[in-house]
């Protein structure tokens, strides 16, 4: 065998041996990739596919994580609201009792007027509940937050009747005024101060306060006493009202954490390696890539025997 056909059919092994080698060590890289990252999918090359539908899937995992964090805030929120009405009809309940005792013909002025300065107080407190916050913003001002609703007298100091919404799921319209997933989930001031039927629930103290002093006449005691029975149903009416709002993003929750984990379970359907079948295929291409370097050192020292012959 001459020395330039040698040269190349060593060349021609040696660049055999070259292009195997570099596959099996670039395979043998890739495999110890995902071994590392526990995925199948690490770069668009990968799978373009794959790789592009999972990104999708990221985006709106995402998108799921700002749902579910608007729904934290608002039911924050929901149940700071919720537990001022509470507290609200339970000032009313007190009231309504002391009310109930002050019919009683037998009480002297003075006995009346201590009752009126009852009544006064939990008329103060029930002021101090409408002007409750949550995070530094009034509960009750509809959407002028940064201001309190209330003066001292209970009167409103502005537009009360803003409602606060909350987009807590996938927009269903464009038009967000009759977006369902748009959830209202404040209580306006306007809706908790005005009774049905008329005036409001400050109203009903002042009048059971006056009535307890004598500035009001007796006639009308039962009246009153009537007036404020209706506010405080009013506030358990309203109470209900916060603690449906609270249901509703309770299941909006719920389902967000069903719909993010479902979106999970896809993306990592389409990225996400199988380690047992990695370790096996790292092992099956180690074992080859031995034998392809083993099987070329061979092949080229033999070609150099035949020369040497």
């Amino acid at each position: 065998m001459s020395s330039v056909h040698l040269a190349r059919q060593l060349s021609l092994y040696s660049r055999f041996a070259s292009n195997a080698t570099s596959a099996q060590r670039s395979e043998q890289a890739r495999l110890q990739e995902q071994m590392a990252t526990g995925k199948r999918v690490n770069r668009a090359s990968d799978d373009p596919t794959a790789f592009g539908q999972a990104r999708q899937l990221e985006v709106l995992t995402r998108r799921f994580g700002q749902y579910e964090r608007a729904i934290t805030d608002a039911t924050g929120w929901v149940a700071q609201t919720e537990g001022q009405l509470n507290q609200l009809a339970e000032r009313f309940t007190e009231a309504r009792d002391i009310g109930i005792r002050g019919r009683n013909d037998t009480w002297s002025a003075q006995e009346r007027q201590l009752m009126a300065n009852e009544v006064r107080g939990l008329r103060d407190t029930a002021i101090g509940h409408l002007n409750e916050k949550h995070k530094n913003e009034y509960l009750f001002a509809g959407t002028e937050t940064t201001t309190q609703p209330f003066d001292a007298t209970g009167a409103p100091t502005g537009d009360l009747s803003g409602e606060r919404r909350r987009q807590v799921g996938p927009q269903l319209s464009e038009d967000k005024a009759f977006d369902a997933n748009r959830l209202k989930i404040n209580i306006t001031g306007d809706e908790v101060l005005n009774v049905p039927g008329g005036g409001t629930i400050i109203d009903a103290l002042d009048d059971l306060i006056d009535v307890l002093e004598g500035t009001l006449p007796m006639d009308d005691y039962d009246d009153i006493l009537g007036r404020v029975d209706a506010a405080r149903d009013h506030l358990v009416d309203r109470t209900a009202e916060a603690g449906t709002i609270g249901e509703r993003l309770r299941l909006a929750e719920d389902q967000l954490r069903a719909a993010t984990f479902e979106s999970e379970r896809q993306r990592s359907a389409l990225e996400d390696a199988e380690y047992a079948e990695v370790i096996t295929n790292f092992q099956q291409n180690q074992t080859n890539l031995q034998a392809s370097l083993q099987m070329t050192s061979q092949v080229l020292q033999t070609s150099l025997l035949d020369f040497l012959r």
